[in-house]
Formats: C-alpha cells, sequence, structure tokens
C-alpha cells in the first residue's frame, strides 16, 4: 500500500463526472505506466496513452493540482485520477524531482501570491478609482435592498398577524413569490428565510410551530439589524449584509486588511455535498489543532462543469492559513496559504469536556451572531447509547444529546464499530434535528463518518 493519505473514496469526490472516476480506476494498474515517482510535495508518471508518446501527468499534493499532457476537457482528467489511485496501493520510490515538475511547482507558488502582490502595486489614484466605482455599486446595490427588507417586513407583519395556524393552509408558491422577490431585490439571502417555511414538516404539530418561531424570530431580528447597522462597526455591518445575501469576493478579503488570518495545523472534520438543479454545493468542514477555531469552507461548483473544486481530503490535516469572511463570530473561510498536508495528528485538539461546556461554546456564538449555523464542535468520552428508539451521545456527567434521525443507521454501525462501544473523542454538527458526527479522534489520527 501506498504511503498516501488518501483514499479511494475521497478519490471520487475529486471526479468531475462519475465516468471519469471509473476510466481512471482502469488505468489505477502499475502495467500500464512506463514509470512513477514521488517526492516530499508531489508525484509524477507517464502513462500509455491512445497516441505515439506517452501523457505525462504530475499532481501536487500539498494544494492538490493536476497536470496532464493529454487533450481532456475533463479536469482532473482519468489519468490524474489513476495516478491518486494508483497511490493508494503502490508504494512509489522517492525520487528527485524533473525540471518540468519543478517548474510548474514553483510556477503556482508565484501565481499563489501574485494577488497580493498586485494590491500593493496599486497607484494612490488608481486605488481612489476602485473605492469610488464600489461605493457607487454598494449604494446602487442598497436602494434595492431597502426596498426588499421593507416589503418583507410588511409581509411578516401580515404573517404574524394573521397567526401561524394559518401557515400550514399556505401554498408553496406562496411563500416561493416572496423569495423571488427579494431575489430581485439583490438581498438572496432573505430569500433562503423565506423558502424555510416551505421545508417545516406541518404533519408533526409537535415540532413545525416551533421551528416556525425561530424562523421569523431570527429573521425579524436581521430586518431590524440591517434598519439599524452601524457604519463604524464594520464587521457587525458585513455579519448582517452576508446573511443578506451580500458576497465578498475572495481576493477582495485577502486584501483587507481588516480580516482575521489564522495559521494553524487544520483537521478536515468530513464534508457535504449538496446537488441542486444547476448548482452543487461543497461544504467542509476543519478545526484548528492549536487555535481551537471551527471553520466552514463552501464551494460552488455548476452542475455542467467539467472541473471538481474539490481541494481538501475528508481526515487530512493541513498547515495553512485560513483567511475568514468578515464575521462576529467567524466560521467561513479560504484558504490564503497551504505548506502542507499529512494524515497523522501532531497533538490532539483542546475537546469541550462536556454538552455543558459544548452548550457555552455554542451560546457564546450565537451571541455574536445569532444566525449562525453549519458549526463544527469537538467533544472529549462521549458514549453511544441506544435506548430502543433513540440514539444518545452521553458525557462523563451522564448527560446525553441525542443524535440527528437523518443520521443513516449504516453510520451509527460505524459509530458503534469504531469505538468499540467504549467513549470517544467525536467532532460533530449540531442541528436542529440533533447531533450529526463527523469522525472520531484516536490519539495519532482523525476518522471520518
Amino acid at each position: 500500500m501506498g504511503d498516501t493519505i488518501y483514499t479511494e473514496e475521497n478519490i471520487q469526490k475529486l471526479a468531475p463526472k462519475p465516468n471519469a472516476f471509473i476510466a481512471g480506476k482502469k488505468l489505477a494498474n502499475a502495467a500500464k505506466w512506463d514509470f512513477f515517482a514521488k517526492s516530499d510535495r508531489s508525484i509524477w508518471g507517464n502513462v500509455k496513452g491512445s497516441g505515439k508518446n506517452p501523457y505525462k501527468v504530475q499532481i501536487d499534493l500539498q494544494e492538490l493540482a493536476y497536470k496532464c499532457t493529454c487533450p481532456s476537457r475533463q479536469f482532473p482528467c482519468k489519468h490524474s485520477l489513476a495516478l491518486l489511485l494508483l497511490h493508494t496501493k503502490e508504494n512509489f520510490k522517492q525520487k528527485k524531482e524533473p525540471e518540468y515538475v519543478t517548474e510548474w511547482l514553483d510556477k503556482r507558488k508565484v501565481r499563489a501570491t501574485k494577488i497580493e502582490k498586485e494590491e500593493k502595486e496599486l497607484t494612490a489614484e488608481d486605488k481612489v478609482k476602485r473605492a469610488s466605482s464600489k461605493a457607487k455599486r454598494d449604494g446602487e446595490r442598497a436602494d434595492f435592498v431597502l426596498t426588499g427588507v421593507m416589503e418583507l417586513s410588511l409581509w411578516l407583519k401580515d404573517l404574524i398577524r394573521l397567526g401561524l395556524l394559518t401557515l400550514p393552509t399556505k401554498t408553496p408558491a406562496y411563500f416561493e413569490n416572496m423569495a423571488k422577490k427579494m431575489v430581485d431585490a439583490k438581498a438572496p439571502g432573505l430569500a433562503g428565510w423565506v423558502r424555510a417555511f416551505n421545508h417545516l414538516n406541518y404533519k408533526d404539530k409537535s415540532v413545525w410551530q416551533d421551528e416556525a418561531i425561530e424562523i421569523i424570530s431570527k429573521l425579524n431580528l436581521l430586518l431590524q439589524s440591517f434598519h439599524h447597522m452601524d457604519p463604524e462597526n464594520e464587521i457587525m455591518a458585513n455579519t448582517v449584509k452576508s446573511h443578506l445575501g451580500y458576497t465578498f469576493k475572495a481576493k477582495d478579503i485577502l486584501a483587507n486588511p481588516t480580516t482575521k488570518i489564522q495559521k494553524d495545523d487544520w483537521v478536515v472534520l468530513g464534508s457535504t455535498k449538496e446537488e441542486g438543479d444547476d448548482l452543487t454545493i461543497h461544504r467542509t468542514w476543519l478545526h484548528g489543532l492549536e487555535s481551537g477555531q471551527s471553520a466552514i469552507i463552501i464551494v460552488f461548483e455548476s452542475k455542467f462543469s467539467n472541473v471538481s473544486n474539490v481541494t481538501l481530503m475528508d481526515g487530512s490535516i493541513l498547515t495553512a492559513a485560513l483567511a475568514f469572511y468578515p464575521d462576529n463570530a467567524p466560521h467561513r473561510a479560504i484558504i490564503k496559504k497551504q505548506n502542507g498536508v499529512t494524515k497523522e495528528l501532531p497533538f490532539p485538539p483542546n475537546f469541550n469536556k462536556n454538552w455543558q461546556t459544548q452548550h457555552v461554546q455554542k451560546v457564546d456564538f450565537l451571541k455574536a451572531n445569532p444566525w449562525t449555523s453549519n458549526r463544527s464542535f469537538v467533544i472529549e468520552n462521549v458514549q453511544l447509547v441506544g435506548d430502543g428508539k433513540y440514539w444518545l451521545l452521553v458525557d462523563e456527567d451522564k448527560n446525553f444529546k441525542t443524535i440527528s434521525k437523518f443520521y443513516s443507521e449504516e453510520k451509527i454501525m460505524s459509530l458503534l464499530l469504531m469505538s468499540n462501544n467504549k467513549p470517544f473523542d467525536l467532532a460533530f454538527l449540531e442541528q436542529a434535528s440533533g447531533i450529526y458526527p463527523l469522525g472520531i479522534f484516536e490519539p495519532t489520527k482523525y476518522t471520518c463518518l
């Protein structure tokens, strides 16, 4: 077996199309390759193709990038996937990088610092023009958003005046029409809050009313916060704007001197893939071992794209600097600079001791940002217990939380097997439906579920 951190399951997530992975798997045979080798930061090799000359394949393992001389428009191509798969089962010999591999890797490092350098080289006149254009665009959008906020405020008042018991009688179109108005008002974040009413389980009287009250409360707080934004408090203002649907470009985040930058060894706790009609959303959760900072990387991918945007492997540990989106409780981030990736934990994280300390931490996040969601946590020494109806996670003080009803029975069984029915250290999400386990910490590694 190779010493790679990647697994076949992880590599499958990299494929832009299922057929690319299937084709790559067929090529993951040493006999089909003229040679393959590795250095501390990359792997490369030549694979036989349909033409006279073999295809040269090279992969940056530190930041997960690919290059192949084949004419395929899929990225990564089947040859790149094949080389990664081959690396999981063959021992690659350590060799000096050939010149073409070193040149490619060095050029990638130069490109990584290009944006930062360009920002520093802007003239004072350029900066004034850029600021003026931005102020004009921001002003025009603010007018649209204000109109949308005022209309939604009236709609929400009518909804409350008529009473919650009228909600189940509303058609999906009733909420969708208002959601579309929010999109037209350039506030797509508000559209998401309105559409949430369509996802309530109106058949379950014991929960839908509480969920509706939570949506109305948070939405009303967001609308009121918009009306009372303090321009002097930039971080809070941007927190509100992000939930209204404002987007922040990566290059602007990296160029902003107030952006929070956190260097650490980050455990990739797990990921999800949400497929829509036209868009696929990849979410990946990370945890800083030294800082204790939680982070989420969100990547959007067109359904018709031939390029995979997945670059992080579940269960890996990367040494990197993360840049965080503006937020009172920083959470969403992008990778500013990555220096390496491994599969071994250098040291364990600072776990929550029990459910009480985790609850206090969650409340602190909500105080800073009441609309925060999808945040990960870590806790030590919990045990999985079944009561015949639910699966519970019990801490050392005998307090417990229920595992989400949406967590698969297959994963429950995996959790039982991995823990050997003993207490374990866990990474998880806390959702409205309960705890959603992501993986288990062991002394020298982290394993995703």
